[in-house]
């Protein structure tokens, strides 16, 4: 009987160790994770301003307009893409 008096008695303060230490370990990524979550949140709150909206960069543009300043969309106004390609290949 007295064996296991001793064996209660070692593993008493083995129990109070391995509880503490679990505790502190809980405690430690708590407050890691809340650390990170709030320095998230205020990273996201210094964020620039969006850029002013499209509208507000360029012109609009009647079709009627565009489709004169392009002779009606003639083909002669488009860009020959092969030959753009192949002169950047070659540099």
């Amino acid at each position: 009987m007295t064996a296991v008096k001793s064996n209660r008695n070692k593993s008493k303060p083995l129990a109070i160790a391995l509880t503490t230490t679990g505790a502190l370990l809980f405690l430690a990524f708590a407050i890691s994770l809340i650390w990170l979550i709030c320095k998230k949140l205020r990273q996201r709150n210094k964020s620039p301003i969006l850029p002013p909206s499209i509208e507000e960069h360029y012109e609009r543009v009647s079709y009627h307009t565009l489709a004169n300043g392009t002779n009606g969309f003639s083909e002669a106004n488009l860009l020959d893409l092969s030959k753009v390609l192949w002169l950047n290949v070659k540099h």
